[in-house]
């Protein structure tokens, strides 16, 4: 139903169960060296000194080879790296290096070249490794991420039987740099001494690019753990390119998450990590006899995205959660929990998760007790129907926990399923025991003729029984076709919809350029379109079911992107925004500088574009009005990179003013809403200097300035709230 954007999952290796920081593992080391236990696949082991010799092959030296075929054994070639640093050419004497042999018909154990004495291949002291080769086959000599050096690939043409060659691999040293921080009492900004502070983050060296061998099922390695001084500061190293976070706990004080960005390299630009009083909450699990359950697993867990910033994720990507047992007397504590995030709760019982029907917000200090039952006696009683009020028969209905202001339910919302059914012949339906709370109730969204709009039940103690009446839109569809910008019809785009009042749907066109996107409810959507084959990207199209519609698309324009630091002039692996001048939205929101160091964007429209970039690391650069041509060879924008700072907006509860953001005559696009603390804050990356936030109406008019001045490394705050929101 809703669009749904898929981020590439992280993966590291295993840490002690105590140190879970939520991060998914990777596999064992070993998968990415050579077996120990492979065949031994040479010859003769020549010192680094020996200069290369075509003429002469080595002898073999007995092993296990020597007992198979002499035809089946080809004479070995030998290989020998020098690996050194690419800036000053010094010997690499700790690097993870690999030699392997492209040749498909190899058993998969002799693809990993080793030694010539047949042991595991390992650099000496002079920086030197070497590998007995298969004569005749391509080669592929790599080194994998740690934390010194970055990746290194090299494509090697087959070696002659006998020969000895050498070759140079160089290596890019990784850029690291100090992280400063001061841990205070929010209150009253005093420090806390004795803080733990753990870094967690995506290990390199553990770092697999196979997405098969990704796991999410192991907590975080530990990279850092040390306590605060009496001043309350700690330092970590960090490296430029590296999603790393750190976990700041006290005794009493809810922990706080930050992300070690560049700009405080010394304790008098340390950053300040204000700790907040955590809260406690106390579940009570209760059976259907309100008699207590003892020695059950109760646990609370809040979005990740609602605690952690969006370049930490990775590092805390499987989650965090609080967990505590029952005791005899069905009570259990979870604390201190961090305020203003919403937790859900679930009981552990043999039988299925019990699950707190809405989420649970607390204040900072606040206790609160909430009840949980087993087998309770509520009871929901309905019947579906369709527009015309005919009844949907043999439909799955799910009851899942009432989100806010949420009328629809979607396939994620199956983690939280409470309870499913099925209508019978006349459309109706029971669901039993069904705690107090608020819930969904909504035919499953896995069908694709019924729209799942969702109908909220509260069911309490004095009110355990609820009829109610569910009227589920049918076999509506936005209909008709996507033709190139020939007119030939497309596949090539991915369509989403979004409903003036109502549930969201995307889909795909067929090998026909025809789509049909649904089920949809009868009133307007505004149609979004994706393409995929460099055309650009259409304005929103106004439709309704019933209505053809032709989407045209028309050529695009590229731009190569490269982002340089301004004060070293290294090319950085940068997030990128891209806006069309005069435009509201994208079409690249948040796009990501891979190893290469640059950028397509394509798909643009011809014009100026507003290119901005920014790293994990803190800073951030912008460069106006980059021309992009119809036609022709793409041009390079390079984004000068400088530490930056970030602007959190806080919007009132309620109805959303728009908000536009403006920095040096340019438009600033929102790079995401976050959630932590507060509802809805709208956060910007931006180079230091002046800026202006705008509160805009409806149609655009400015109703409000606020000048603000970004500072390198600190985060600046406009809080629209008025004093009576109860947000604040």
């Amino acid at each position: 139903m809703a669009l749904l954007v898929v981020l590439a999952a992280w993966h590291v290796a295993t840490a002690p169960p105590d140190e879970a920081l939520a991060l998914p593992t990777a596999p064992d080391a070993a998968a990415d060296e050579p077996p120990r236990d492979a065949a031994p696949l040479a010859a003769t082991t020549p010192t680094p000194a020996e200069p290369a010799r075509e003429e002469a092959p080595a002898e073999a030296a007995p092993d296990a080879a020597a007992a198979r075929p002499a035809a089946d054994v080809p004479e070995r070639a030998v290989l020998r790296v020098h690996v050194v640093s690419a800036t000053d050419g010094t010997p690499v004497r700790e690097a993870r290096v690999g030699l392997h042999v492209q040749k498909p018909d190899l058993p998969a154990d002799q693809r990993s070249a080793g030694a010539p004495d047949g042991t595991r291949a390992r650099l000496d002291d002079e920086g030197w490794i070497h590998f007995a080769a298969l004569p005749g086959a391509e080669l592929t000599l790599f080194a994998f991420e740690d934390r010194h050096w970055h990746r290194a690939r090299r494509e090697l043409a087959p070696l002659q039987p006998g020969e000895q060659r050498e070759v140079v691999l160089e290596l890019t040293p990784v850029a690291t740099y100090r992280f400063f921080g001061r841990v205070v009492r929010a209150v009253d900004g005093t420090p806390v001494p004795g803080a733990r502070v753990r870094q967690a983050g995506v290990d390199p060296a553990r770092f697999s690019a196979d997405p098969a061998s990704w796991k999410r099922t192991a907590p975080s390695p530990v990279l850092a753990d040390r306590l605060t001084d009496a001043d309350g500061c700690f330092d970590v190293e960090a490296r430029s390119d590296e999603h790393v976070g750190l976990r700041v706990d006290a005794e009493g004080f809810a922990p706080a998450f930050v992300t070690p960005v560049r700009g405080h390299d010394s304790r008098a630009d340390a950053r300040l990590v204000e700790l907040t009083a955590g809260a406690t909450l106390a579940v009570l699990l209760l059976d259907a006899r309100a008699s207590p359950l003892g020695d059950v697993e109760v646990r609370a867990t809040p979005p990740v995205w609602r605690l952690v910033e969006r370049e930490a994720i990775p590092a805390f990507s499987r989650g965090l959660e609080w967990a505590a047992t029952t005791g005899a007397e069905g009570r259990a504590t979870l604390g201190p929990l961090p305020a203003h995030v919403p937790f859900a709760v679930e009981a552990i019982l043999a039988e299925g998760p019990i699950r707190a029907a809405e989420d649970v917000t607390l204040a900072p200090g606040e206790i609160r007790e909430i009840e949980l039952r087993a087998g309770s006696d509520g009871r929901i009683v309905g019947v579906l129907v369709d527009q015309h009020g005919a009844p949907i028969a043999e439909h799955p209905v799910w009851c899942v926990p009432a989100k806010g202001a949420f009328t629809c339910v979607g396939l994620g919302d199956r983690g939280s399923l409470l309870a499913e059914t099925r209508t019978d012949a006349a459309g109706e339906f029971s669901l039993e025991g069904i705690p107090p709370g608020a819930w969904r109730v909504a035919p499953t969204p896995a069908d694709l003729e019924v729209v799942p709009v969702a109908t909220r039940v509260e069911i309490t103690p004095d009110a355990p029984l609820h009829h109610i009446r569910m009227e589920a839109p049918r076999g509506l569809f936005l209909e008709g076709v996507v033709l190139d910008p020939e007119g030939v019809p497309t596949s090539a785009v991915g369509l989403a919809a979004y409903a003036d009042s109502g549930c969201p749907a995307s889909g795909e066109p067929s090998e026909t350029g025809a789509f049909r996107i649904g089920p949809v409810s009868d009133g307007w959507y505004s149609l979004m379109i994706f393409p995929r084959a460099g055309h650009a990207r259409p304005d929103p199209i106004r439709a309704r079911p019933g209505e053809p519609l032709t989407v045209q698309l028309s050529a695009g324009a590229s731009l190569r992107v490269r982002a340089r630091d301004a004060s070293t002039g290294e090319l950085r692996h940068a997030r990128v925004s891209c806006k069309r001048v005069g435009a509201e939205h994208g079409p690249y929101g948040s796009s990501m500088i891979g190893s290469d160091t640059e950028l397509a964007l394509r798909g643009l429209r011809p014009g100026p574009h507003d290119v901005r970039a920014w790293t994990a690391d803190g800073l951030a650069g912008v460069l106006p009005s980059v021309d992009v041509p119809a036609a022709g060879e793409p041009p390079v924008a390079e984004v000068p990179l400088l530490p930056g700072g970030t602007l959190r907006v806080r919007r009132p509860s309620g109805a959303r003013p728009r908000i536009a953001v403006v920095q040096g005559g340019v438009g600033v696009a929102v790079d995401r809403v976050d959630r932590r603390g507060s509802d809805d804050d709208l956060l910007y990356r931006l180079p230091p200097g002046a800026a202006e936030v705008q509160v805009l109406d409806p149609g655009g008019d400015v109703l409000a300035r606020h000048d603000v001045r970004i500072a390198a490394g600190e985060e600046t705050v406009v809080d629209l709230r008025p004093p009576e929101d109860p947000s604040r």
